[in-house]
């Protein structure tokens, strides 16, 4: 099935996959969608909790390691640039797995760029067409690896985190359990799971049953929160107990 262009109902774009004609963001609205999952129940929750739980002292910077299941269109990356781009004294490492990259004139047809006009365009530009495998530094503050594999092979990409530092944040945003179920096992999550740090999370788009069992049975606790326009709950797993996000 052919790929093409989508037009979503709060104005940006994505794109149809060549799995049942399922598309990369919600056809409700795609930057609305990986602003609210993965930015605000992931990043900023994450935040929220390292420094109102006085877990860090705020005059020092830190280094979040973020794991993204589905580099896709790279809607998310850049969404977390834009947003690193607010935050003072925190550096991100930013890791990226597709197996099935688009290509430059999809990246260019979705017009992502536009979304954040008071970015620097070449950082975006940089995020869009960096080299696979390789790290690449977007800004002195944000880093990343687009690593070209499969998200079931975590340990073929293992030697690509940063310093081989364990993951804060994971993105998880493969295609739906119903396209490829195989891609939301207990086996991935466990995977997964072992290299987290403590007290890390975990965010995707899918609340099916059968995706929260999967987590629970690889160690997570999971819970259920509102969703973006067209989704009623989306999940949130923790590595860890006594923590919430």
């Amino acid at each position: 099935m052919s790929k093409e262009i989508i037009n979503t109902s709060d104005g940006s774009a994505t794109i149809s996959s060549p799995y049942d004609g399922e598309s990369y963001h919600s056809k409700n609205g795609a930057l609305t969608e990986s602003l609210h999952i993965f930015i605000e129940n992931g990043l900023n929750r994450y935040i929220g909790n390292i420094f109102e739980e006085g877990k860090h002292q705020t005059n020092k910077s830190i280094t979040l390691n973020i794991l993204e299941m589905g580099f896709g269109t790279g809607l998310n990356s850049v969404a977390t640039f834009a947003r690193s781009q607010e935050l003072e004294n925190i550096n991100i490492n930013y890791h990226s797995v597709e197996k099935y990259p688009l290509t430059k004139e999809e990246h260019l047809g979705l017009k992502h760029s536009l979304l954040f006009p008071s970015i620097d365009q070449s950082c975006i530009c940089k995020i869009y067409e960096s080299q696979w495998n390789s790290i690449i530094e977007i800004s002195n503050r944000f880093k990343l690896v687009k690593i070209k594999g499969d998200i079931e092979d975590i340990n073929s990409y293992k030697p690509y985190l940063f310093g081989n530092n364990s993951i804060d944040i994971v993105f998880f945003d493969a295609f739906s359990p119903g396209s490829q179920p195989h891609l939301w096992s207990s086996e991935v999550f466990g995977a997964l799971y072992s290299i987290m740090s403590d007290h890390s999370l975990l965010v995707t788009y899918s609340a099916k049953g059968t995706v929260k069992k999967a987590l629970r049975e690889s160690g997570f606790q999971v819970e259920r929160r509102a969703g973006p326009p067209g989704k009623r709950h989306i999940l949130a797993a923790i590595k860890g107990t006594g923590v919430t996000f």
